[in-house]
């Protein structure tokens, strides 16, 4: 059975892969910020874990997710899900608490994947 995780996970792999994910001033800024490059939060974008969900989103609907890139980099992303490309509204290495979600995903998961 696939679950919703899935389902944004798979999307958010997909527009990656096709170059459809775009980001908006407010994430450039955080980005700028947070000494983060675009390269590091598409490599992060291909393997994710959704933590929160927020439905009535001003954008639409937008997930909080987690993900590692490719040098062991935890970043959280929000990010829209119901366009057809991926918006990235924000983006920022996690601190506690809410790193421990991530720290409890790496430990159970089994499978990591690298854009190529």
């Amino acid at each position: 059975m696939t679950t919703d995780t899935d389902k944004i996970g798979t999307k958010l792999s997909a527009d990656v892969r096709a170059n459809r994910v775009f980001f908006t001033r407010h994430a450039l800024a955080e980005l700028v910020e947070d000494q983060i490059t675009t390269e590091k939060v598409l490599e992060a974008l291909v393997f994710v874990r959704v933590l929160e969900n927020y439905a009535q989103h001003q954008r639409g609907a937008c997930r909080l997710v987690a993900g590692l890139t490719t040098k062991g980099r935890w970043l959280h992303a929000v990010c829209t899900t119901s366009r057809p490309e991926t918006l990235v509204i924000t983006v920022y290495v996690p601190t506690l608490p809410r790193c421990q979600a991530s720290k409890e995903f790496a430990n159970n998961r089994h499978v990591a994947v690298k854009v190529i």
